[in-house]
């Protein structure tokens, strides 16, 4: 869900999160940084020890307001490593930052970071909050939910994103381009077969009408 920056929805959010569907409710948000000079995506969350998936393969998520975490491949092209110190920089404004940990993945071509909430503030004052992650409990219809939750708290979002569905449709969208691919190379493989076949036919034929006839010619019946 993407909630309106310019209004208090503490309220709103504390009711979701105590809803009996509601496994668990976060922030995930992003924004543009330069790390040491290099562009990056960077990931800001309250706290990484509910993130659900652990990309981090050296070292730790940021635990304070002055560490962060960077991907592999943007460490190896800046020549940092965990411990290090980085200087993140937006706008005009630089901070140096220790680095706790080093993460996988390729978002972004892999030149992506990993800061707290109270680490970007330093950065960018005027930040906010905006994409909340509501996740659900198992065997919860997530089309109702969404739209109960619109009818409740419509006017704190700028959108609810059924993200079962939107994987869905893509997953749809992609079965859809493999199957036509895979149709099409069935269909030239069997016209393959049949023209091999013909040929190997037609000629086993010609092979066999010639024999016949050198056979008749000389006195064969």
């Amino acid at each position: 869900a993407i909630i309106k920056p310019d209004t208090d929805h503490t309220k709103a959010i504390d009711n979701i999160r105590n809803m009996s569907d509601v496994r668990k409710v976060q922030y995930i948000d992003e924004s543009m940084v330069d790390i040491d000079k290099n562009k990056a995506s960077m990931y800001v969350m309250d706290e990484y020890s509910g993130k659900e998936t652990n990309t981090v393969y050296q070292g730790r998520y940021p635990l304070h307001s002055n560490e962060v975490v960077i991907s592999g491949y943007l460490a190896d092209m800046i020549n940092k490593t965990v411990g290090d110190s980085v200087t993140l920089e937006i706008g005009d404004k630089g901070i140096q930052f220790i680095i706790t940990g080093l993460s996988q993945g390729s978002y972004m071509g892999g030149m992506n970071a990993c800061i707290r909430h109270d680490g970007i503030i330093k950065l960018n004052p005027n930040f906010k909050q905006q994409n909340l992650q509501i996740y659900l409990n198992k065997n919860v219809n997530t089309g109702e939910f969404v739209g109960n939750l619109e009818n409740l708290y419509g006017d704190s979002f700028v959108s609810v994103l059924d993200m079962d569905k939107t994987v869905e449709l893509g997953i749809g969208v992609y079965t859809s381009i493999v199957s036509k691919v895979g149709i099409t190379i069935l269909v030239v493989t069997i016209a393959v077969v049949i023209l091999v076949l013909y040929f190997v036919i037609n000629s086993s034929i010609t092979r066999k009408k010639r024999e016949l006839g050198i056979q008749k010619a000389i006195g064969y019946t």
